[in-house]
């Protein structure tokens, strides 16, 4: 299954670290996340332009093992994430021409 997770800092949380702590926590979870990258847990990531936040598309087995690599995070704490589960194009068109009672072309 894949994943896009949408991932933002808490609305009103302080960390209260000073800047040096902060940068140490921050580099701590950028290497968790690109670890899991190096073992194929993660196809892609990176920020988003203008904000305080990133993305990244997970591939899992199911929901959970996904909350468990979330919730892993060094600043999962912090962070809340928007998690959307995504399908191939293919499937969406298998699932609108079985919605419309259309038949499936044989190959």
């Amino acid at each position: 299954m894949k994943f896009l997770v949408m991932t933002s800092r808490k609305e009103g949380i302080s960390t209260g670290l000073p800047p040096k702590d902060l940068y140490e926590a921050f580099k701590k979870n950028v290497d968790y996340f690109v670890n899991l990258q190096k073992k194929g847990k993660i196809v892609a990531m990176g920020g988003i332009a203008g904000q305080h936040g990133s993305y990244k598309i997970f591939t899992v087995e199911d929901r959970e093992e996904l909350k468990e690599l979330i919730n892993n995070a060094p600043l999962s704490a912090i962070t809340d994430d928007q998690i959307h589960q995504i399908v191939e194009f293919d499937a969406v068109l298998e699932q609108l021409r079985s919605r419309l009672g259309l038949m499936t072309p044989k190959v």
